[in-house]
């Protein structure tokens, strides 16, 4: 577990102001095994109630194994508590184009407690949008020492799971093609975009354009 870290309180104090944020030292942990949504340092902004972001950029690094958010102070990794904000952005130039990787925190299950963590694949410009839960396991070592083979290290394997969300409702869209049919078919541009694209609900960008192409049909009959 990390340590408390008493000299870094007041170094964000711009998240609360007037209020200091205590933070957490990675430097403390006896072991830290990680796995990072980026690997590189990335500028981004907290996310507070109502979207309200930080006045100011900070180097931030998503750990999805640990689902912690850490922060890079005077070349150190420090961690900021999970009730101290309710996501964040995450901002990127690839190629010749900037991204924000947006995560906020939701209720997915009301019947189980706790949020989770998820970043929108998608534009808030309609009422559908696609998020993703990022995680990872863990596979055992398959060193077998009377053969003296295999790999002596576990392995760690990043996963996901796709949402749709809709009217504040959130619904885990199945690998399954049928079955994933079966929610978009409830809806009349939905059910025309399934018959005439053939989608891999394992494909994230045909995933992706089945909900922009939603949102896009509801707006053109919002407007006219």
């Amino acid at each position: 577990m990390a340590q408390r870290s008493d000299e870094h309180k007041l170094l964000l104090d711009d998240l609360y102001p007037g209020e200091a944020v205590e933070t957490f030292d990675l430097r403390e942990r006896t072991q830290v095994f990680q796995h990072f949504f980026n690997d590189e340092w990335l500028f981004g902004k907290f996310l507070f109630e109502n979207d309200r972001e930080s006045s100011k950029d900070y180097m931030l690094r998503f750990d999805i194994m640990n689902q912690e958010l850490n922060v890079n102070i005077y070349s150190a990794s420090f961690i900021i508590p999970k009730d101290k904000y309710r996501g964040f952005v995450l901002k990127e130039i690839k190629g010749d184009q900037f991204v924000e990787h947006v995560f906020k925190y939701h209720e997915v299950d009301r019947k189980k407690e706790g949020e989770e963590l998820l970043l929108y694949l998608t534009d808030d410009l309609g009422p559908f949008s696609l998020l993703k839960y990022l995680y990872v396991e863990e596979l055992p070592s398959t060193y077998v020492p009377a053969l003296d083979a295999g790999n002596l290290n576990k392995k760690v394997i990043q996963k996901h799971k796709y949402y749709l969300l809709k009217d504040d409702r959130f619904e885990l869209i199945p690998k399954g093609q049928n079955k994933a049919k079966k929610i978009f078919n409830r809806y009349a541009d939905g059910k025309k975009f399934l018959s005439d694209h053939n989608v891999n609900f394992k494909n994230e960008n045909e995933l992706i354009a089945l909900i922009n192409y939603l949102n896009q049909s509801y707006l053109k009959k919002f407007k006219s």
